[in-house]
């Protein structure tokens, strides 16, 4: 059982409903499941239900205010004091008419001439209204004129000829004039559908270029990410190039170092190899000529000798032990610029690796950023076409509610200028037979005064003959009708 969002059984709200063009399935309630579609996401689906439900407050809101503006024109127009009645009564249109007949006469003639303004000025509303009529409807002819002239109640008859080819003059005048202002309407009409299909074509060819300039956006932001991504690629190879190279031709010019430093004592070695070797062949050659020495007893230019050797032997031990130690330092201190360039080495790579991790995760965040945005972007695009296209389905509702109001006021119209015509009609042919009744009154009433006269001539002539006496018995007899007439009259 579908609900509506006003009562729709109810008359006066039906008869509203038919005056504005609204149909009943426009005032159904509906709910968000309602505008479920499998192809439609749910914020076109929430779109969807919160326009519908504001489309709905409103033509409510507007059913409400005219009821409520016609109950109170109904209040008011019952809180007026009553007007004077008018007698719709016919004078009789006969040469013997009494005093008061004439005053009756003279209203009607007012009323009449009264509700002739009204039927001119209804006339000239309704070929107003028609201006209205679109040109799909050239087919429709123009209804009869709901005024149709009365008669006026004189005797005369030119007067109402005179009326009739008034009447028929201001309707051929009123016709010429409602073709040319259907006319006006035609081309007014041939002009606004023009300009709505130009308004159309615009919208068309401005969506189309919106979509273009989006595409051409859209483009140019993958575009420029490409390059960034490109740039942030080169600039991470041009610095691990970079690192390498700074840190092998360190390790170059420390292993030259090494290379050098190894070399020098390799050759320091060999002199001292060299003259410890001599030393010795000098201790060999000291020891034979001690020998001979011995032998030749010079004995203390030998141990001077001797001694003397000993200190020299003690001075080149402290020689070399002073530059094994130098050697040391040396060698310490290029372990250590060695060990100290290694550390170096493996910060930078940390630096770097660290630099390249923040780098690919600012392009993450960046790309999923620039996603959302694509999404939401998308999202926007798809609502306003959403929101477009129900303003349309909107203007092609109001266009069909015109529609209907249109044809719904030519029948109410049509209805109108009937009963009008039937109400005369009704008038017309109750008067003749007032008229007629009256008149057949009339005639039998003159028929029994002469003969009346008649018999009055006969009796005065000769009261006592027998004719008299026959047309006064007739004249008992006629008196009676004759009497009723008199009350007729």
């Amino acid at each position: 059982m579908s609900s509506y969002a006003i009562d729709v059984t109810n008359s006066r709200v039906k008869e509203i409903m038919e005056e504005l063009g609204i149909e009943e399935n426009e005032l159904l309630n509906k709910t968000l499941e309602d505008f479920a579609d499998a192809r439609v996401t749910s914020e076109v689906q929430q779109l969807r239900f919160e326009y519908y439900s504001k489309k709905l407050k409103e033509t409510v809101k507007r059913i409400r205010d005219v009821l409520k503006d016609r109950t109170m024109t109904i209040i008011k127009q019952n809180s007026l004091p009553d007007l004077p009645q008018t007698y719709n009564s016919v004078s009789l249109s006969t040469e013997r008419v009494t005093p008061r007949l004439q005053d009756i006469a003279k209203a009607e003639e007012e009323r009449l001439n009264k509700l002739k303004e009204m039927q001119k000025q209804k006339l000239i509303n309704t070929l107003a209204w028609l201006e209205k009529v679109d040109e799909a409807e050239k087919s429709f002819t123009s209804p009869k004129s709901a005024s149709s002239p009365r008669l006026s109640p004189g005797p005369s008859t030119t007067k109402s000829l005179k009326y009739k080819a008034k009447i028929e003059s201001f309707k051929k005048i009123q016709q010429e004039k409602f073709k040319e202002k259907r006319k006006e309407q035609a081309e007014k009409q041939k002009n606004l559908y023009n300009k709505i299909i130009m308004d159309m074509k615009f919208h068309s060819e401005r969506e189309k270029l919106i979509e273009q300039q989006k595409k051409e956006i859209a483009k140019e932001k993958d575009e420029a990410l490409k390059r960034k991504q490109e740039e942030i690629k080169a600039i991470k190879e041009g610095e691990e190039i970079l690192n390498e190279h700074i840190i092998q031709e360190q390790l170059d010019s420390l292993q030259s170092r090494i290379m050098k430093s190894e070399e020098k004592y390799a050759t320091e070695r060999q002199n001292k190899l060299s003259k410890t070797l001599g030393l010795r062949k000098f201790w060999d050659h000291v020891l034979g000529n001690l020998d001979r020495l011995k032998q030749t007893h010079e004995v203390e230019d030998v141990l001077k000798l001797i001694a003397k050797q000993e200190k020299v032997k003690k001075r080149r031990e402290q020689i070399r032990q002073k530059l094994e130690e130098e050697v040391n330092i040396r060698r310490e201190k290029m372990e250590k610029r060695k060990n100290a360039a290694h550390t170096k080495v493996a910060n930078d790579e940390k630096e770097l690796y660290k630099k390249v991790h923040y780098l690919e995760k600012r392009l993450t965040t960046s790309q999923k950023n620039l996603e959302s945005k694509q999404e939401e972007w998308k999202k926007e695009v798809m609502l306003r076409k959403e929101l477009q296209r129900l303003k349309e389905l909107d203007g092609v509702t109001k266009v069909e509610r015109a529609n209907r109001r249109l044809k719904a006021k030519k029948l109410q119209m049509l209805e109108k200028q009937l009963m009008t015509s039937q109400r005369i009609d009704a008038l017309k042919s109750e008067r003749e037979m007032v008229l007629s009744k009256k008149r057949e009154a009339a005639t039998k009433e003159m028929i029994q005064r002469e003969k009346m006269k008649e018999i009055f001539a006969i009796v005065c002539r000769s009261p006592k003959s027998k004719t008299a006496q026959e047309q006064l018995r007739m004249l008992d007899i006629l008196k009676k009708p004759s009497s009723e007439g008199e009350e007729e009259s």
